[in-house]
């Protein structure tokens, strides 16, 4: 079964909101707003939250269950955060990025999309312990 266009376009979103995330974070390295300390930390977690879009296209209902959770704490906490004292740089990532979180988790969870999980799921055999 080929992959849904829902799938495809949550896919796109989340590269997206990586390369986001990452240019904001190069930016306040850039002025001084982090260290080269949290820039790498930074850098490796961008690195880790690379698996998701692969793992996804795969069809791993796991990895869509987890980012989407991972999505909406990450909107829910920017959300109570946007009055306080931010730059103007983590403010701009914060009103782009939320949007392309909500596009995600919605896209993920459209009828095809779930429907083309569950069948994926089915196909692929259980690693239980």
């Amino acid at each position: 079964m080929h992959t849904p266009k829902e799938v495809r376009q949550a896919i796109i979103a989340i590269w997206l909101t990586i390369f986001i995330s990452a240019v904001i974070e190069l930016a306040n390295y850039w002025t001084g707003n982090i260290s080269v300390n949290d820039f790498v930390t930074l850098a490796l977690f961008f690195c880790i939250l690379g698996l998701f879009p692969y793992k996804i296209a795969k069809g791993s209902n796991r990895a869509r269950w987890v980012y989407c959770t991972l999505a909406v704490l990450s909107v829910t906490l920017s959300l109570g955060g946007v009055f306080e004292s931010t730059t103007t740089i983590d403010w701009i990532g914060t009103v782009v990025i939320i949007p392309l979180d909500i596009f995600t988790v919605i896209k993920l969870f459209q009828a095809d999309a779930s429907n083309w999980f569950e069948s994926r799921s089915k196909a692929q055999p259980s690693h239980t312990v």
